[in-house]
């Protein structure tokens, strides 16, 4: 894997570091060694800290194993193998800044079972996915909805419809109720009270 930190955004970091204000630089210029060696710990710290939230993909530990000023470094050394790069951006002392990263597809390919039938072997790997996709996606948020199935109107009626108005529902008290998921049927259920809100019991996850 290569990582590049832009020239300003290094610079900046540095500056930090050795107690200035974090000004960007009017322009870029060669690393003393002191700050040769501080841009390898925060090199460090990016890759650490990397390592430790793809864990979830594969067992990884990143480590520095050389270090250089030519941008050219991010481009593939290999003509046959193809890179993923990734970008990332970050505010350093109000100043924009940004790092990039260049890992080979490879990395992310799912591990696949030796001497395992073809059919069985990729239901292992969707499984797999679908576990790796889950754990990769549990902080994000979903909407959910809970539905009763009310009756069809026609235009027409809809268009009637006044302030007060009250719309009988094809719904029974005691019939479940659907929970949907960013607009698709996930759950069915029944409606509770709970204190001054409702609530919506999970009976089953479809």
């Amino acid at each position: 894997m290569t990582l590049h930190v832009e020239s300003a955004t290094a610079l900046t970091l540095l500056d930090l570091l050795l107690g200035g204000s974090g000004m960007p630089p009017s322009s870029p210029r060669e690393l003393t060694e002191i700050e040769w060696s501080l841009l390898e710990d925060i090199s460090r710290v990016i890759l650490r800290s990397l390592g430790e939230s793809w864990q979830i993909v594969k067992s990884v530990e990143f480590v520095v194993e050389s270090m250089g000023s030519d941008a050219g470094l991010m481009a593939c050394s290999e003509p046959t193998r193809s890179d993923l790069q990734l970008s990332f951006e970050m505010q350093i002392a109000g100043q924009p800044g940004r790092f990039e990263i260049a890992v080979p597809s490879s990395f992310f390919a799912p591990a696949t079972t030796a001497h395992v039938p073809q059919g069985i072997a990729k239901d292992v790997t969707s499984n797999i996915d679908i576990t790796r996709n889950a754990r990769l996606l549990e902080d994000a948020e979903v909407e959910l909805e809970v539905r009763l199935e009310g009756p069809r109107l026609s235009f027409r009626d809809f268009l009637a419809l006044q302030q007060g108005q009250v719309v009988k529902l094809d719904h029974a008290l005691n019939a479940p109720v659907r929970a949907v998921v960013n607009g698709d049927p996930s759950l069915s259920g029944h409606i509770l009270g709970a204190g001054r809100n409702r609530a919506f019991q999970v009976g089953e996850a479809s």
